[in-house]
């Protein structure tokens, strides 16, 4: 007797307006004889003994988060990463994945959100998740480096190259903290989400890359008699605890001030605790970037 089966098959429309195979959407006829021998249109026959041995090989090393008829037909070690060459639709389709994600985690956490939850917000076929993630964890670590991006952006944009040394490590404090408050639901989850651990590589690099950008600043300060002669990276560490601190409180209502307030507030602190002394701190306080 011969049974022969076809998975489902689903097109989706990629950026350049044609239609790309997604994983799942990869159409095959097996032909199955009773005799157990197993035959693949264009490859050689198998038992049907072994093909079950090799399948269930293959479900131990696949990550568990991705659905079984998608990993049968994806390479994703391959595929994943930024190795792939997104168009500019691709990239915006990526980015509306992120947004909806987003605002999934921040309303129901990450672990109550489902891989569907995230398809269904953003209105595209499943299989279309796992073209740009592995896996759940991997877009939550793109957000979380996505966010860390913005927020250097933010802080250039504040910083007046011209300015001297202690001067900018106060603009940069004090975006930090407008930053932290508008991306305040985000910053909220990845401190829950660190509760268990999962996460906590994702929060401390992006600690340490900002302590190096402060270090980096204060070693200047240093050199220029600005900034008391100290370890730089302890300084440094002070800063980005008191931005973090502060705009933690903020988040979760201990401190009820405007959000402007607050951060010109953090930027005299910074300045007065790094300034040689206090002539040097109440100028770098007074010197405002203008426009």
């Amino acid at each position: 007797m011969m049974i022969t089966s076809m998975p489902w098959l689903k097109i989706a429309p990629n950026c350049g307006g044609q239609c790309r195979m997604q994983v799942s959407q990869l159409m095959q006829i097996d032909m199955s004889i009773r005799s157990g021998g197993l035959c693949h249109f264009g490859f050689r026959s198998r038992l049907s003994s072994r093909s079950a041995r090799v399948a269930a090989a293959i479900r131990t090393t696949l990550p568990v988060d991705i659905d079984w008829p998608v990993k049968q037909r994806l390479d994703w070690r391959a595929m994943s990463g930024d190795e792939r060459q997104l168009t500019p639709q691709g990239q915006e389709r990526k980015r509306q994945l992120l947004d909806c994600a987003a605002r999934l985690f921040a309303e129901r956490g990450y672990a109550d959100t489902r891989v569907i939850d995230i398809v269904r917000e953003a209105g595209v076929a499943k299989g279309l998740f796992y073209w740009y993630f592995e896996n759940k964890e991997q877009l939550f670590r793109e957000l979380a480096s996505e966010i860390r991006l913005r927020l250097r952006r933010a802080q250039a944009e504040a910083i007046d190259p011209s300015a001297d040394a202690l001067t900018r490590i106060r603009q940069g404090a004090e975006a930090s903290v407008r930053f932290m408050a508008i991306n305040a639901p985000f910053f909220a989850l990845l401190e829950v989400e660190n509760i268990d651990r999962k996460f906590v590589d994702v929060l401390r690099t992006g600690t340490d890359i900002h302590v190096a950008d402060v270090a980096a600043l204060v070693r200047e300060g240093i050199d220029a008699g600005l900034i008391r002669d100290e370890d730089p990276v302890l300084l440094a560490r002070g800063v980005v605890g008191v931005v973090g601190m502060y705009s933690h409180f903020h988040r979760t209502g201990r401190i009820d001030l405007p959000i402007g307030e607050l951060a010109s507030f953090v930027g005299r602190f910074v300045v007065r605790t790094l300034a040689a002394d206090d002539e040097i701190a109440r100028a770098a306080a007074r010197n405002r970037r203008s426009g």
